[in-house]
């Protein structure tokens, strides 16, 4: 701030000075030390908060949520992983898909990892749903 100020009180003695050389009349010497001083301000301004020097499109700050899983941000991220090259479903998405459904499988007492659970598994998610998750499968193998 004290910078500013020294700065401000040059350039009016500077003003003075130069209204003195040049004559000017009392108009427009008030209206020439409103501009400097504006444009001082800001200059000053935009230097302290660093935006003079980054990037020419001013940007509103992200939001800083905290992310927690089943978020709506997790949904939307697998939907997004879902379809890869193809029109195939990605292996990250599988994996992810898998995971849920073990979870979801042991609070019904059945564990996908498990080959004696996997009638139970079977039950619970149907045939074609159970051959897709099996996690006997690779990641890798042909996907829908």
């Amino acid at each position: 701030m004290t910078r500013l100020l020294t700065i401000l009180a040059i350039e009016l003695v500077a003003l003075g000075l130069l209204q003195q050389e040049l004559g000017l009349d009392s108009i427009h010497l008030t209206m020439l030390a409103l501009s400097v001083v504006a444009v001082t301000v800001v200059a000053h301004t935009a230097r302290l908060t660093g935006t003079a020097s980054s990037s020419p499109h001013p940007r509103w700050p992200r939001d800083r949520r905290d992310r927690r899983s089943g978020s709506r941000d997790d949904v939307a991220s697998l939907a997004w992983t879902f379809f890869g090259r193809d029109d195939i479903v990605s292996a990250q998405a599988l994996r992810t898909i898998r995971s849920i459904a073990a979870t979801r499988l042991r609070a019904h007492g059945a564990d996908l990892h498990d080959p004696a659970d996997a009638p139970a598994c079977r039950e619970l998610l149907g045939a074609e749903n159970h051959r897709l998750l099996d996690p006997a499968l690779p990641s890798t193998a042909p996907r829908p």
